[in-house]
Order: structure tokens, then C-alpha cells, then sequence
């Protein structure tokens, strides 16, 4: 059955369904696909009209062909929301992309969550994090949930540099009990705190429980105030009854 027409071909219903295929047959039904370039539309913006497109363990093919072209989900100018893949057990979705970008914007939040491991890498260049000029807080592991958290790795000449401007760098600030560690590896390591610059200072305190410097048994030299400039070294306290207490070996 043929219909071939010099003008439009309309096929209208006002009183029930227009039907297209509703029998069980399995042959194909093709709209649009003769060789000319067309504009082919599904569906109007009226009311609450709706467009279902359903199938069966076949794929679902949008833009599968090798053609350039852009294709376009929910862009237009009205508040969308868009849910992409499914949650049933192994549902998957991959995004992808050539040697373009992979580029999401959002005006409100951009929230992941995952059951399992959340992996972010690169290849071929560097990953950026709050790289933009922006004064808003990065957040890393702040959940009140006990976890470890790794920065950093030990191969090769891997580094961490953390650095900051006028404000604090502060490590171990909150009023919680704990121990810091700094250079405690076993392996030779050079550990400097604090900075020869200007005005610069360097302030180490103890509680009740002592302030202990090279307690451990390894001979080592300890220098205090030995650079090459006049230098004020005071130890020990006049307050009540401190003591001072300097001995030696043979």
C-alpha cells in the first residue's frame, strides 16, 4: 500500500488513538528515512502532552550513524528536569567523549553519590579542583564518619605542596584528642619547620604531658641557636620552683 502525494498527507482522528503498527508483526516501520534532507517531528509543547518511546532487549539508537552533527537533550529555555540511566541492580551509564571535551555546568549544586568507589583521573594532563578564582570553601572528607584519608603517594619524586595566603595553615586545630605525626617513616628524612625569613617564628608547646625532643635512643647531634648571627638562647624557667637539668654521657 502506497500513498504518494505533491502536497501534505495528513491522517487525523477527533473522536479516538491513531494507530501506526499495533499488530504483533514483527516487521520494521520507518518514518522519515527516504535520502533527503527533512526535519522530522515527534510530539507538541502543549498542555501536558507527553511522547513515550519504549522497546524492548534491543538498543535504543539516538545519532548511531557516522555523521557530525550535534544532538540536543532538554535545552530548551524552561525548567527541566532531566534523569539519565536507571538504578535497577546493574544498570550502567558511560558518558563519553572523543578528543573534544567533557564539559558540566551547573547553576545550583552538582551532587555524586555511589554504593561504591568514585574515581576521578587523567592520562594525559592534570586534574583541577577548584582551580577557578573563586572564594569559596574545598571541602575533603569532612562527613562526621571516621575515615582515613590519603594525600599524596611515596613512589618516585611525587610531591604535596600545600600552600596558603594570608590566612592560617592549620593541622590538627580542632579540639579532639590525637596524635600528629610528621617525618615518622622509616627511611632518612629531612624534616624543617618553620622559616629563617624576617619576622618569621616558630613556637612549639606541650600540655602536662611534656615536650620531648630527641627521645629516641639514636646517636644524633642536636643544635640549638648555632647559626652564624648574635642569637638569645634562654632554657629553663624562674617561675616557682622550675628546675633545669643539663648532664652528659662520658
Amino acid at each position: 500500500w502506497d500513498v504518494n502525494a505533491a502536497g501534505a498527507v495528513t491522517l487525523d482522528s477527533s473522536g479516538s488513538t491513531i494507530d501506526i503498527g499495533t499488530d504483533a508483526v514483527a516487521q520494521a516501520i520507518n518514518v522519515g528515512t527516504g535520502a533527503a534532507a527533512r526535519t522530522i517531528t515527534v510530539g507538541n509543547g502543549t498542555g501536558a502532552t507527553s511522547v513515550v518511546v519504549n522497546v524492548g532487549t534491543g538498543a535504543l539508537d539516538i545519532g548511531a550513524n557516522d555523521f557530525a552533527r550535534t544532538t540536543r537533550i532538554a535545552t530548551g529555555a524552561a525548567a527541566q528536569a532531566v534523569t539519565v540511566g536507571s538504578t535497577n541492580t546493574t544498570s550502567a551509564l558511560t558518558l563519553q567523549t572523543g578528543s573534544g571535551a567533557l564539559t558540566q555546568t551547573a547553576g545550583g549544586a552538582w551532587d555524586v553519590n555511589a554504593a561504591g568507589a568514585v574515581t576521578v583521573d587523567s592520562s594525559g594532563s592534570t586534574i583541577g579542583i577548584g582551580t577557578d578564582a573563586n572564594a569559596f570553601g574545598i571541602n575533603v572528607g569532612t562527613g562526621a564518619a571516621a575515615r582515613p584519608i590519603v594525600i599524596g603517594n611515596s613512589t618516585g619524586t611525587t610531591s604535596v605542596n600545600i600552600n596558603a595566603g594570608t590566612g592560617n595553615i592549620n593541622i590538627g586545630n580542632s579540639a579532639v584528642d590525637r596524635n600528629c605525626t610528621f617525618g615518622n617513616g622509616a627511611a632518612r628524612q629531612t624534616t624543617i619547620v618553620g622559616s629563617s625569613f624576617g619576622a618569621s617564628g616558630t613556637t612549639i608547646d606541650a600540655g602536662t604531658d611534656g615536650c620531648v625532643i630527641a627521645n629516641s635512643a639514636a646517636a644524633r647531634t642536636i643544635l640549638i641557636g648555632t647559626g652564624a648571627a648574635v642569637q638569645t638562647i634562654t632554657l629553663g624557667s624562674t617561675n616557682t620552683t622550675s628546675s633545669l637539668t643539663l648532664q652528659s654521657g662520658s
